[in-house]
């Protein structure tokens, strides 16, 4: 399947399947400028910090974003399975929204359907995973919508870009199918039952 490709329509947003990476060209336009702030916990200079919390990632995410009525890329989502030091495999769930359009389940809509969509790629995940740090309040919320809850022994803390000292991260983590079935219900309650269809046939396509 070529992407981007419009999915769906939510509110006053498409909706897209952006495609396989982290650094697409419309995910990179979006975060542009904002490496080393906004979305430092994503794309940061030293995020890759993330490689000594115990787990790595072991095939590319499946991303999706919202695109507003001007054709600009407002929000995105990533779905990727990681395996931790103990060979248990997961998925690992990131997410950014444009600071203007915070507040709107753009994030929670997204990683769910990219949740989705990775849950029908690898098959073999048994959990779902979200780090974020502690003061990251729209993060949190997102993470307890999706039915993930505080698994505080794989929180931990790591330097970031103008922090004098290292920043805490809270873990977020649940069984598959228990964040299967929150995504689920996100889907269903905003009456977008339709992508599940073109999600399992994407699948199908990419097996």
């Amino acid at each position: 399947m070529d992407a981007p490709v419009l999915c769906a329509r939510y509110d006053r947003f498409d909706i897209y399947f952006e495609g396989y990476g982290w650094d697409l060209p419309r995910t990179s336009k979006m975060m542009e400028n904002l490496e080393e702030s906004r979305y430092a916990d994503i794309c940061g200079t030293d995020i890759e910090g993330m490689a000594d919390v115990g787990w790595q990632f072991i095939a590319e995410p499946v991303c999706f974003t919202a695109e507003n009525k001007r054709g600009k890329v407002v929000a995105i989502a990533w779905a990727a399975p990681m395996r931790t030091e103990d060979k248990r495999t997961g998925c690992n769930l990131t997410y950014a929204v444009d600071e203007q359009y915070e507040g709107r389940g753009l994030a929670t809509l997204l990683t769910a359907i990219a949740f989705l969509a990775a849950d029908r790629l690898h098959p073999q995940m048994r959990f779902a995973n979200i780090e974020c740090r502690t003061d990251n309040k729209g993060s949190i919320a997102v993470a307890k919508s999706l039915g993930l809850a505080r698994h505080p022994e794989e929180d931990f803390s790591m330097p970031v870009s103008g922090k004098r000292k290292k920043v805490a991260f809270y873990c977020f983590r649940k069984k598959i199918n228990q964040c299967r079935q929150s995504a689920l219900r996100i889907l269903q309650k905003k009456n977008m039952d339709e992508l599940l269809g073109l999600i399992k046939k994407s699948a199908k396509q990419n097996s």
